[in-house]
């Protein structure tokens, strides 16, 4: 449940205090029959976590690739597709707002300051959540604006990283009340720069017809190029004229500055590269969520409008693309995306033998895109155009969806839903629409107040898309089918929890990346299955005089369940491993809470994570042979087993407190991805941030 050692830490003694809102409804978790990790402000502090990538390592099922901040993939019990597919097969949230990125491997990253608590779902969410849950959805919740008092906080945080430079997080918030009980306003701003460790060293090609070895001249050296700048802005309005009536105003500014990928091609702090690999990313999210109890109900309005700009700059080797008289090549691509979406739903009072849940979902955006490729010719000294290309999809959604919750008896109940949808979609003059519904069935039978099992089967579904350049026009979506059986107990004391589960994950049409026969260009195709089983389970436990611990850990197959084509190896044969999916995790935390020196309060918490082995791709170790000079380059590598382990101690009073921490503890330089383009340079991998020292102030008022 991964809960119970956070209410610990705040002094809680019961985990009936974790409320989660994951099914639309607020509920204890322990009464919710589904995998469901809660992560509060408490914890993300223990583990020194302000953005997913902090935790991920404590949550069973969750696996977190970041190619620099900005560019994250995620995926969940085992449901990972080749990075190039495109969209995310998980769904991502801020309050009401969905955040997922229409590209798997650029999920925006956003930080955890002031928030109540982050919500990891994990399987099939397709009733509730609809179209890119199939393997779980992650939800952040934020504070909400308090009608009933000013109140605000500051966090100062720098830190220094081995081998590497200094960085700084600054954050603060402010809430207001404009009208006592009626009106307030909450804002939070954040501004941090993140440190660089890796130095680069800068290659040219001044004769472009040269061979190998001696095609490469090295010129200087940058030191951390690595390093990044972000700032956001969350500002928030509660509107409370009544009781029942409840309206919040979101909106939401991020603006990140990336000066180089965190990728590293001869260890973990040194890369070879022909130039830097720069990226921004600027975002702009409005929410206005309105509620409202009825007798018996409460109906709610989430309207939401979000924008989202991004650049990417990408040098290469010329001779990947065929040319042996361009010294230089690079690409420079750009994604801006416009969505509106529209939420309504019903969902009646608790305490019902009967309850249930109602709602119609719409999606209209747009997507622009398109990218450049540049190359040098020094016979000529002029620049031309190698490629490019421009493309603009337009996409709407419909869906109606419900849920209904029965209690067959005192023990017995049974839950069961279905989500309908329509999905269209045109780029130019192609159009494509798909439709479908989702079902979800849960028996759940409680032994008593504190302990149940459950069984449940659901399904997930990700949209289509089209191909520009090359296969098939267009490629339809694929869908996952979820058969699970879980368990959770509480003591009844609330000092121990327990939760567990088994699952099978059959995924059918499953998207992949294709090579063109001219093998030049890649597209998306179907006609493959996969499928993804496993076992996970989080132990909870709060000890007499102020020691507490969480043992977490999940196994997991995930693999191809019929042949494949591949871009590099040909056939891969049904049985290969999924991408980025670890047979194992295992990770523990032990906090230590006490009083010193008469009236301080010392928190004390340790923590390690394991992380098994795991292919960076499916075609691993897949070979590329350029043909001018048959240079032969290894497409994919297994990742190692790796391990990370962190420490903090925080000394509070009263309303201000100061922390010392220390991640990655024994400085592992173990990689822990591939960024999977032509390794022409030596394999793109990417590392743990070196072992991290810092200093943390923060003060309530």
């Amino acid at each position: 449940m991964g809960a119970l050692a956070q209410e610990a830490s705040a002094g809680a003694t019961s985990v009936e205090a974790v409320i989660v809102t994951a099914t639309k409804r607020s509920e204890q978790l322990k009464d919710v029959p589904q995998a469901i990790t809660v992560l509060g402000q408490a914890r993300l502090a223990d583990l020194n976590a302000d953005s997913l990538e902090g935790f991920a390592g404590y949550v069973p099922g969750l696996e977190m690739q970041t190619f620099s901040p900005g560019r994250t993939r995620i995926t969940i019990r085992g449901v990972s597709p080749d990075e190039q597919t495109g969209v995310t097969t998980i769904s991502y949230y801020l309050d009401e707002i969905p955040l997922t990125a229409s590209d798997q491997r650029s999920q925006p990253t956003m930080r955890l300051y002031d928030i109540d608590q982050v919500e990891v779902l994990r399987g099939p969410q397709g009733t509730l959540y609809g179209e890119g849950a199939m393997g779980g959805t992650i939800r952040i919740i934020t504070k909400k604006p308090d009608v009933t008092g000013f109140k605000g906080s500051i966090k100062l945080d720098g830190y220094g990283i081995q081998d590497g430079s200094p960085g700084y997080v600054a954050d603060g918030m402010i809430n207001v009340p404009l009208i006592h009980d009626i009106l307030a306003g909450r804002v939070v701003v954040e501004t941090r720069k993140d440190a660089g460790w890796i130095d680069q060293t800068f290659l040219s090609i001044p004769v472009p017809s040269a061979g190998f070895p001696g095609r490469y001249v090295a010129g200087r050296t940058e030191k951390d190029v690595n390093s990044s700048t972000d700032t956001s802005v969350r500002a928030a309005l509660r509107f409370t004229p009544t009781e029942a009536f409840t309206a919040d105003l979101t909106y939401v500014n991020t603006n990140l500055d990336v000066h180089s990928a965190s990728i590293a091609t001869v260890s973990a702090t040194q890369h070879r590269d022909f130039a830097l690999r720069p990226s921004t990313a600027n975002a702009e999210l409005w929410n206005l969520t309105a509620a409202y109890a009825f007798k018996g109900f409460t109906l709610t309005s989430a309207s939401s409008y979000t924008t989202r700009d991004t650049f990417r700059f990408d040098p290469y080797e010329p001779i990947v693309f065929g040319s042996k008289t361009a010294s230089t090549l690079d690409f420079s691509t750009f994604l801006n995306t416009e969505v509106f979406t529209q939420e309504v739903r019903a969902v009646s009072q608790a305490g019902n033998r009967l309850r249930w849940t109602v709602g119609a979902y719409y999606r209209d955006g747009t997507e622009g895109s398109g990218g450049t490729y540049n190359a040098f010719i020094p016979a000529s000294n002029s620049s031309v155009v190698f490629y490019t290309y421009t493309d603009k999809t337009e996409f709407k959604s419909r869906a109606l969806f419900g849920e209904v919750e029965y209690d067959l008896t005192d023990a017995l109940t049974l839950i069961a839903g279905a989500r309908w949808f329509e999905d269209e979609q045109q780029s130019g003059t192609r159009k494509r629409k798909s439709d479908g519904t989702t079902p979800k069935a849960t028996l759940r039978y409680r032994f008593n107040k504190d302990a149940m099992i459950y069984a449940t089967y659901s399904e997930g579904f990700r949209a289509g898309g089209f191909n520009f350049n090359a296969g098939p026009p267009q490629y339809e979506p694929d869908t996952t089918k979820n058969y699970e059986i879980g368990a959770k107990v509480t003591s009844p004391d609330g000092r121990l929890s327990v939760s567990g589960a088994a699952y099978f994950i059959d995924w059918s049409n499953m998207q992949f990346i294709q090579l063109s026969s001219g093998g030049f260009f890649t597209f998306v195709g179907n006609a493959n299955k996969a499928s993804s089983r496993g076992l996970e389970a989080e132990l909870n436990y709060k000890f007499d005089g102020g020691l507490w611990t969480q043992l977490s850990g999940n196994l997991t197959s995930a693999h191809l369940d019929s042949n494949v084509y591949g871009n590099f190896t040909g056939i891969i044969p049904k049985g290969r491993d999924l991408p980025m999916v670890p047979h194992y995790k295992l990770s523990a935390i032990v906090g230590y809470d006490t009083q010193v020196f008469g009236n301080y309060d010392l928190s004390l918490t340790a923590a390690v994570s394991f992380i098994g082995k795991q292919n960076s791709k499916l075609e691993e170790k897949g070979t590329y042979t350029d043909g001018l000079f048959g240079g032969v380059y290894v497409i994919g590598s297994q990742i190692p087993a790796s391990s990370n382990g962190r420490l903090r101690a925080e000394l509070k009073r009263d309303n201000w407190g100061a922390a010392l921490y220390v991640n990655n503890l024994w400085n592992d330089h173990t990689p822990i991805g591939n960024d999977n383009f032509l390794p022409t340079l030596g394999q793109p991998l990417y590392y743990l941030q070196p072992r991290t020292i810092g200093v943390e102030v923060s003060a309530r008022f």
